[in-house]
């Protein structure tokens, strides 16, 4: 197949799964086309069988903004043509889904079939905004394939948007063969104090000042570290926060990494305390390395982590449960041992890469024979 990749170059989940599904793709011999405005930072080094198209906005006085999304729907026709694209593939639903529905209007009567992938926040936040919401469901409905990345946010999808476009649940994917020496990697550096972990764009969705507050409350009953991987809004908070607490020596603030195996692996646990997570990739990696996860109940969160298997989930907002829930963990090293094997078990066996490519693929034949 010659498929059409559309997806943000950034270190989101969605711009990661994409940019792995393209690799996946690509592997099988499949002719693989990645559109954005940068080059995805997993696609860094150079896949056989995958062409990137950068995507350049000029800039007008008559513009307030650049129309990027006008450049990336004539950038697609062109492509399409040129290549005689079969599938294309876009990850969010605006812009990138409409895009490609202008693309293919342009080109009235090619073959070219289109696929779009919700992963959250194009659903959760920016297509519930009024200004967005007409055009959210339009890109949704004349999508020739719509999937989601989790059961809940396929409902989600449905209790809010008026559509009738069935939903595939493809989940995000690991690849178990880049984790399955990751302990014999990492951890002759690991300390033996306990280390815990948080990764995000440190947002107000993810909620990083609960990971202070909690960390704060660990740090009573058991001597541990903390370290914070990301960079964003909050990170200011984050420190006037735990200097409030006089905690600023037991944690390490690590700044973005664009592989975060070089760091997680070294970690007890992650925390992951968000107010949303449509699936929550960092959790599925953090468990792939077999690290137990404690977060909060929201979203598709629950189909990931187990909770009392593979990790904790609690309410929202009730940090002492959460910091219960890791104190208990480290000071039960039987049980710590037994949700590191079961996360590995669970997240392998459930979210493979290539059994999750299977998925798509079948899928893209059954688009394509609509």
């Amino acid at each position: 197949m010659k498929i059409g990749v559309v997806c943000y170059p950034t270190y989101g989940g969605s711009g990661v799964v994409a940019s792995e599904l393209a690799i996946g793709m690509s592997e099988r011999k499949h002719d693989v086309h990645v559109f954005s405005y940068q080059l995805p930072f997993r696609l860094q080094y150079k896949c056989a069988n995958i062409t990137f198209h950068k995507v350049s906005t000029s800039e007008y006085p008559l513009f307030k903004y650049p129309p990027y999304s006008l450049s990336l729907a004539n950038e697609l026709a062109d492509k399409i043509l040129e290549f005689d694209l079969d599938i294309l593939h876009s990850h969010y639903a605006i812009p990138h889904g409409t895009c490609a529905f202008l693309a293919k209007e342009m080109l009235k009567g090619h073959k070219v079939k289109t696929i779009t992938t919700l992963h959250g926040t194009d659903i959760t936040l920016v297509g519930k905004d009024k200004s967005f919401l007409r055009i959210t469901e339009h890109a949704m409905e004349i999508s020739d394939g719509l999937t989601s990345v989790s059961h809940w946010l396929k409902d989600e999808t449905y209790s809010h948007f008026n559509i009738t476009k069935p939903i595939e649940v493809i989940p995000n994917f690991i690849d178990k063969e880049e984790y399955r020496d990751v302990e014999l990697i990492s951890y002759p550096d690991k300390k033996e104090i306990p280390l815990l972990c948080h990764i995000s764009n440190l947002r107000d969705v993810k909620r990083p000042l609960d990971v202070i507050e909690a960390f704060n409350l660990v740090l009573k009953k058991i001597p541990s570290k903390l370290m914070i991987v990301g960079e964003g809004p909050g990170l200011d908070s984050l420190i006037t926060l735990a200097g409030k607490y006089n905690i600023l020596d037991h944690i390490t603030f690590k700044g973005t990494h664009s592989d975060i195996l070089d760091v997680l692996p070294c970690a007890d646990i992650l925390l992951l305390p968000s107010d949303r997570e449509s699936f929550g990739l960092v959790a599925l990696e953090a468990l792939g390395s077999g690290i137990p996860v404690v977060g909060y109940n929201v979203g598709g969160l629950p189909e990931v982590v187990k909770n009392g298997e593979n990790g904790y989930l609690v309410d929202v907002g009730d940090i002492s449960a959460m910091a219960d829930s890791i104190i208990s963990l480290l000071k039960d090293h039987q049980k710590l041992s037994e949700f590191r094997d079961e996360a590995r078990i669970q997240s392998w066996n459930n979210f493979e890469k290539q059994k999750i490519i299977d998925q798509y693929e079948d899928y893209y034949q059954k688009v394509l024979s609509l």
